[in-house]
Formats: structure tokens, sequence, C-alpha cells
């Protein structure tokens, strides 16, 4: 995938996309909706980032680098084959037979974490932030192989959302803590309760061939 044609589609809009680094001013950033989503970038993000927890990526004006607009966080993950369906396990339909029939997880990625500044909420900017976040996936799957792109949402309205806008699909298997990232095992291993509370989420799915196919499309010139 090409960086530079991403970059073309970016700043077409006025926009630029680069890892969260300390040129960036976070602290006038404010999701609106979820104060955690909040609290998590402006005092969390660049800790997370530095142990290799996630990359966080941050889109902002071309004519104002510091100000974030919105961010996304991607990291290593994977998802069971159980809660995908047949007819996506496999990119090609020579390969059915062989890939409906794999029992270990499959190598994804996680879009942990997917949020504008409230003031831009609504302007069309969630697109390009996707867009990114697609680029960066299949820029990532180049250099290793990952199978999916994956969301862990718990709200009805949020899966629908992405769903619709963004063509995730659903699985029918509703989990809990369905996707686990490196960083989550390690912080059970360090830290086991009795008794743990869990809350039920939504996995959420897209094919890095499907992501492909549609950044082909609208990053070709």
């Amino acid at each position: 995938m090409n960086n530079e044609a991403l970059n073309r589609v970016l700043a077409e809009k006025g926009l630029q996309l680069r890892a969260l680094d300390e040129d960036h001013c976070l602290e006038a950033f404010d999701c609106g909706q979820d104060p955690r989503m909040t609290d998590w970038f402006c005092s969390t993000a660049h800790r997370w980032q530095q142990e290799d927890l996630c990359r966080v990526w941050v889109i902002s004006p071309l004519d104002n680098e510091s100000k974030p607009l919105g961010f996304f966080t991607l990291s290593a993950a994977q998802i069971i084959p159980a809660q995908v369906a047949r007819s996506e396990r496999a990119a090609h339909s020579a390969n059915r037979p062989w890939a409906n029939a794999l029992q270990g997880a499959f190598p994804a990625l996680l879009l942990g974490k997917f949020a504008l500044d409230q003031d831009v909420q609504g302007s069309g900017l969630g697109a390009m932030l996707m867009l990114g976040a697609f680029a960066k996936h299949v820029q990532a799957s180049d250099a290793a192989g990952i199978k999916f792109l994956i969301l862990n949402v718990r709200e009805e309205r949020l899966v629908s959302y992405y769903c619709t806008e963004y063509g995730f699909i659903a699985s029918t298997s509703t989990a809990t803590d369905p996707v686990r990232t490196a960083s989550q095992s390690s912080r059970r291993r360090q830290s086991v309760t009795p008794i743990e509370k869990k809350s039920i989420s939504t996995p959420l799915y897209r094919s890095t061939a499907a992501i492909r196919a549609d950044l082909n499309a609208v990053l070709e010139p």
C-alpha cells in the first residue's frame, strides 16, 4: 500500500495523519460523549505507545499540525474461527475447503480506539480517519500475515454505525472479551482476582482482502 497515495488524498482535504508524538497538543481534545476515551488519549496514550502496547495515529489539519482532530489505535490481536462467518474465512474460493476447517485463531489487528474531537463530529471527518485506519492496517499486512481488522463494540448504535458506514460484519457469536491483545494477556497473568466482572461485547470484523479492494478504488489514481 502506497503511503504517498494516502497522504495525497488526505492533503486534498487539508489533513495529515501521523503517529502520536510530543508535538501534538492533547490538552484541548475532547470527544464529548465518552470522558474515559478523552482521558485515555490525553493522559495515557503516550505511555502505551512507548511500551508498544498499541500504535496511536492522529489526524490533524495541515495548517495546524499540533492540533488533534481525531485518533485511532492499532495493536496485534486474534479472532477465533467461531466468530467469523464461514463465507468470510477464505479470501479465495479455491481455499475454502481447508480454510473453513482451520481451528486456530486468525491473525488480526485490533482497532482498539477510534474517536473524533466533538467540534468536528458530524463533519465527515470520520470517513477520513477510517481511511487512515484501513491504510495502516493494509500496510501492516504487507509485512506480516493479518487476515482481519477487528473491533470490540459494546453499544448497539456503534455496531450499526461501523457495519453500515465502513463495511464491518457483526459476529453472530457474542462473547466475553472476544479479542485478546498481548497486553491484556500480560495483565491477566500479573493480576488474577477470584471474581472478575466481565462485560459483553459484539465482535466486528472486516477482511484484509475487502479492505484492500476498497483502498485500491479510493487511493489509486
